[in-house]
């Protein structure tokens, strides 16, 4: 179904349904809501810097120079004796509201259906959908395969492109042809986006079955399905969802939540 003979979504049935249509059964699928409709997908980062050609050198320099250096340098980079790799600790200044490269994802639908309903001044919602089973697009990185530093990953080299930089040069005939034996591989074609699920970082993002999708600052040129919700169904459709446990309590499930659940401004 094309995106001008989609309707807006009314209810929890409708969004299953056009999800349906739009992904049928293959694929490893990734999902965002976001609150008002016209938002591009664009990492926090990408905001703050606020240069519509951002420079990756410029971009790189921003985790590193104005979020990761001093957060050590505060003792925010250690936790319960172990020092926290870059994306680790990226993660969790991400989590405290931070504009970091990341950008927050979930392999549950019904939590992103959540946020899309999320009330914004009236506006519309979207559920933004990726299929990170599409290598040409995503590349998914291991927790075996973190690395210290943030660096190498946004640049999009592998471990042995870094190891190559690092060589000594080849001064002799017999150097080279040992160097010509040794087995590298690298990618073909490298993506434009990192997938990864952190494993026991912070309770809110296995509650939220949180992942995040992070390279370039923002995602475009790149097929995103999406799904809109009128605004005056984002209550209705919130109701059918705390029917089926996705509430504020149970996606924020840490103290800061709980205690953000009972601001002034939230409903008895």
């Amino acid at each position: 179904m094309s995106e001008k003979q989609r309707k807006s979504a009314e209810s929890v049935v409708d969004c299953l349904q056009q999800l349906q249509e739009l992904t049928g059964s293959e694929g490893n699928y990734a999902y965002r809501g976001q609150s008002n409709a016209e938002w591009g997908v664009e990492s926090g980062a990408y905001r703050r810097l606020g240069k519509p050609n951002l420079p990756e050198e410029d971009f790189i320099s921003y985790h590193e120079k104005e979020l990761l250096k001093p957060a050590r340098m505060d003792g925010y980079g250690v936790e319960e004796g172990r020092e926290l790799s870059d994306l680790e600790l990226l993660a969790k200044l991400q989590h405290y509201r931070a504009a970091t490269c990341l950008i927050d994802f979930t392999r549950n639908f019904l939590v992103a259906m959540w946020f899309a309903c999320q009330p914004h001044k009236k506006k519309n919602g979207k559920i933004f959908i990726l299929d990170t089973s599409d290598q040409k697009n995503f590349l998914s990185l291991e927790e075996k395969d973190l690395e210290k530093e943030v660096r190498p990953i946004l640049a999009f080299q592998t471990r042995d492109e870094v190891a190559s930089s690092k060589r000594k040069p080849l001064s002799s005939p017999e150097d080279k042809k040992s160097a010509s034996s040794e087995e590298i591989t690298l990618p073909l074609l490298k993506p434009s986006w990192w997938y990864w699920s952190p494993q026991g970082l912070i309770q809110r993002i296995l509650k939220q079955e949180s992942l995040f999708i992070f390279g370039h600052p923002k995602i475009e040129n790149t097929p995103l399905e999406e799904i809109e919700i009128e605004h005056k169904h984002k209550d209705k459709i919130l109701e059918e969802l705390e029917k089926l446990g996705i509430t504020e309590r149970t996606l924020f499930k840490d103290l800061p939540g709980f205690a953000e659940s009972h601001d002034h401004n939230k409903p008895l």
